[in-house]
């Protein structure tokens, strides 16, 4: 086990200006931190003392938050994160300490342009929340118990937490196997945010049935201020753009981002990667996702969904790329999105389709059982793999990997 020096954080929202103001950094003990350097995202923190593996220390942050206009960082791609005048989110809002790596340390990564890039080992979170109007509707990655004009929020085991707040929501909620699924979309939305929320509900027990169930207290389902969809634990956002073109049909974009992003509940909550180098191994899943729930549940939507989310963009490409990876395109985000999601929907029903519909299912539930709860890779992926199917066999992988 290493011996620590010093403890390094991830503070995000200090990647927009003016945004995040450290106040003070005590020891629980009280004792003031003097020796830290804040660059960018990162915060280093020189410990007095060596920290020995299995010490506990208590470190306490102060911070203001002067929250940016959504997407106001320039040159990055849409972000949650920020105020609009209807809508309030706090994604990736307060120093968070990193996965850690025995003889390697923190694994931190720079922010893109686009995709994610940080890696969530999980985190028990204890919040208290005082909106300060009642008249505010608050969306959170867990339930919250009102006392007195607080809310008390509790979520053991989760990635992050996340707040999205507005006085405009209209909610809807049902409880699906123990998981109380949520709603919040703006109004004059009604139409397509509970088409939004169905087939979320419909997903999470599809999923649930193929992957293996979660135990999660509950999802929400954001109708976003912004276009652009966003996973997070307990809580996804569903782009705005898609509500305005929703035309009535299973077989339309917003239906096939909401099972899209209920996914990620798996595939990035459940069972975690590193979403800055090996992007495929969440985001390939949950677009195949997609293709099971029209498959499982309205196969009038398939050759849609491959002729317009898939095969209109003719995706080729390796897909085990970093998100830094893409620089030679001349639209690096569509080369991304191309390889990583499209041509990694591909990859999984090759995979399906050489192995077959029941091994390939149980390689799958091995895999979220395998690795639930910990951070996954693409060696433990193959390794798995490896267990169900002699991988020399599979002479296409050349067509899809780089190695």
């Amino acid at each position: 086990m290493d011996v620590l020096d010093e403890l390094s954080l991830v503070v995000p929202p200090n990647a927009w200006p003016d945004t995040f103001h450290l106040l003070e950094i005590q020891w629980g003990t009280g004792q003031p931190v003097e020796e830290y350097d804040l660059e960018g995202i990162h915060l280093g923190i020189h410990l007095p003392a060596p920290w020995l593996p299995g010490e506990t220390r208590e470190l306490r942050i102060s911070y203001r938050l002067d929250l940016p206009v959504q997407n106001a960082r320039e040159g990055y791609g849409p972000s949650p994160f920020g105020s609009t005048d209807r809508q309030t989110n706090l994604v990736d809002w307060y120093p968070m300490v990193p996965d850690y790596h025995q003889g390697s340390g923190w694994i931190e990564h720079d922010p893109w342009i686009f995709g994610e890039f940080l890696v969530y080992p999980l985190a028990d979170f204890q919040l208290t929340l005082n909106a300060g109007d009642p008249s505010l509707v608050v969306a959170a990655s867990a339930v919250g118990e009102q006392i007195g004009d607080r809310v008390q929020y509790r979520l053991d085991k989760a990635r992050n937490f996340v707040f999205s707040i507005s006085p405009d929501y209209q909610v809807v909620e049902e409880e699906v196997n123990g998981t109380l699924i949520q709603g919040y979309y703006f109004p004059f939305y009604g139409v397509p945010g509970q088409a939004a929320f169905d087939a979320t509900l419909e997903s999470w027990e599809l999923y649930s049935s193929l992957f293996g169930p979660l135990n999660q207290p509950s999802l929400a389902m954001v109708q976003a201020d912004f276009d652009h969809g966003m996973e997070y634990a307990g809580l996804y956002f569903q782009s705005g753009g898609f509500f305005d073109t929703y035309n009535g049909s299973q077989a339309n974009y917003l239906i096939a981002i909401a099972v899209h992003e209920t996914a990620h509940q798996w595939w990035y909550g459940e069972v975690a990667n590193d979403q800055a180098l090996e992007p495929w191994l969440d985001e390939a899943l949950c677009t195949f996702s997609e293709l099971l729930y029209y498959e499982q549940l309205y196969p009038e939507g398939v050759d849609w969904w491959w002729s317009t989310r898939v095969n209109y963009y003719q995706p080729g490409g390796v897909i085990n790329r970093s998100i830094y990876d893409f620089q030679e395109f001349t639209d690096q985000y569509l080369a991304y999105r191309d390889a990583t999601y499209l041509q990694g929907a591909k990859f999984f029903v090759q995979l399906r389709t050489s192995l077959g519909e029941e091994l390939f299912f149980e390689f799958i539930r091995a895999y979220a059982a395998s690795f639930e709860n910990k951070i996954a890779t693409g060696d433990d992926f193959f390794r798995l793999l490896g267990e169900y199917v002699e991988l020399d066999s599979l002479s296409w992988l050349a067509e899809y990997f780089q190695e």
